[in-house]
C-alpha cells in the first residue's frame, strides 16, 4: 500500500509541476538600421566655384513618398534645415533663383519608390542601387541626395547622396532636426565658408 501511496504521490507532482506556468515573455525582434552609406561626385571645396547666395527650385527639391501630407511636410522641413546648415558656413538663401548664384536641390525619399524619368534625369540614380526588376524602387526609402548647380541650373558642379536615414519625420518631430543636421554635416562637411 505504501508503494502505491508513493507512486500516485510522485505521479500527482509530476502532473502538477507539468502544470506550473512561466509567464513567456515575447522578445521583440531587434531591427537593425541600414547602414549609413556616403557617396559624392567630388569634394565640394574642390569642386564647387566662390559663392555666397544660393536659392531653392521647386523643379530640384523633390520629397517621394506614398502620402502626399509627407511630402508637403518634409519639403519645407529639408529647406529649414539645409538653410541653417549653410547659414552657419556664411551663406545667404535668396528667394529668386535668377538672383542667387547657385541653386541647391535635394530629394529624399520617404518610401521606397519608383521615380519617374524626369526626375531620374535630374538627380541620377545612386550608387549601388541595383534592380532586378523594373518594378524595384530606384530610390530606397532613407536615400537623400543633394545637389548644387549654377543658378540657371544648366551644370551640376556637385552631387552627394547618403542612403539609410529614415525616419526623417520622428526627427523633425523628436530631436528638433540634430540627426538632419548630423547628416548634413556628413555631406557638406567639406563645403567651403562661403565667398571662398
Amino acid at each position: 500500500m505504501k508503494k502505491h501511496l508513493l507512486f500516485l504521490l510522485v505521479a500527482v507532482q509530476l502532473v502538477l509541476a507539468g502544470c506550473t506556468s512561466t509567464p513567456v515573455v515575447k522578445e521583440e525582434p531587434i531591427i537593425e538600421p541600414e547602414p549609413l552609406t556616403l557617396v559624392s561626385s567630388g569634394k565640394p571645396s574642390k569642386v564647387l566655384p566662390s559663392f555666397t547666395t544660393y536659392s531653392w527650385n521647386d523643379d530640384y527639391n523633390f520629397v517621394l513618398a506614398k502620402e502626399e501630407a509627407t511630402m508637403l511636410v518634409l519639403t519645407p522641413y529639408i529647406r529649414q534645415q539645409v538653410a541653417k546648415y549653410m547659414s552657419s558656413k556664411g551663406y545667404k538663401l535668396v528667394s529668386n533663383p535668377d538672383q542667387a548664384e547657385m541653386v541647391i536641390g535635394f530629394l529624399y525619399a520617404a518610401d521606397d519608390v519608383i521615380a519617374n524619368n524626369q526626375v531620374e534625369q535630374r538627380f541620377g540614380l545612386i550608387p549601388g542601387t541595383v534592380r532586378e526588376k523594373g518594378a524595384d524602387p530606384r530610390y530606397k526609402k532613407g536615400s537623400l541626395i543633394l545637389s548644387a548647380m549654377d543658378n540657371r541650373m544648366t551644370k551640376i558642379y556637385w552631387r552627394s547622396a547618403v542612403r539609410g536615414f529614415s525616419d526623417l519625420e520622428r526627427d523633425k518631430v523628436t530631436t528638433n532636426g540634430s540627426k538632419m543636421q548630423y547628416i548634413l554635416s556628413m555631406l557638406l562637411g567639406d563645403f567651403p565658408e562661403a565667398g571662398r
